[in-house]
């Protein structure tokens, strides 16, 4: 019996893990799209680069079109190398 409870426990949570996992990536394109996954992303995009970029809003969706606007992309020197007003794919 206690075998059987354990495995029920366990399975239970794998449930709740899994559901945990597939709501947060529901919500993936929402989080990113606010203010503060906008930051976060482009933080973490600026770790990775020589120089810099800069974006005023990212719009994403799983079955919508995925927008960029204001895209500044900077060299070392803080020269302007991209300016886009606009970029993104069709829905």
């Amino acid at each position: 019996r206690p075998k059987r409870s354990l495995l029920k426990t366990l399975l239970v949570l794998l449930v709740i893990i899994v559901s945990i996992l597939l709501i947060c990536a529901a919500f993936l394109p929402t989080i990113i799209s606010s203010k503060w996954g906008n930051d976060k992303l482009v933080a973490l995009a600026n770790q990775e680069i020589p120089g810099s970029i800069s974006v005023e809003k990212i719009s994403l969706s799983w079955l919508g079109p995925q927008e960029l606007h204001g895209i500044i992309l900077k060299d070392l020197q803080d020269e302007t190398l991209l300016s886009l007003k606009k970029g993104g794919t069709p829905s």
